[in-house]
């Protein structure tokens, strides 16, 4: 993907002290890809290092505001054994929390 797709996908802006992030994916819910999520923690790192923001807004475009993580996004998987299953029991799980978490993490710390 290309970074100007991915800002698009994740707009941002700052504006009077307000960082504005807009999920901007409302044909998938804007449900959150691994590009998408990586941004957004790295635009609130950013924000929580720049005194001159005070607040920072997430929103979305279209109808839903986010519909979870999006599952049907490519991902780097681990280099599999021959004959072992395409997607190991609990794979999704541990994608889903491992991403998830360093997002909350983001959002608490700023």
């Amino acid at each position: 993907m290309t970074d100007d797709a991915l800002k698009d996908q994740l707009r941002h802006r700052v504006e009077d002290g307000i960082a504005w992030l807009t999920l901007n994916r409302p044909d998938a819910g804007n449900a959150v890809t691994p590009a998408v999520r990586n941004r957004m923690i790295d635009l609130l790192d950013e924000a929580s290092a720049d005194v001159a923001v005070r607040v920072v807004v997430i929103g979305a475009e279209g109808r839903h505001f986010c519909t979870g993580a999006d599952l049907r996004a490519d991902r780097p998987g681990p280099l599999l054994p021959e004959g072992a299953p395409e997607r190991p029991t609990g794979s999704v799980t541990r994608m889903i929390a491992s991403g998830a978490q360093r997002l909350i993490a983001a959002v608490r710390d700023c």
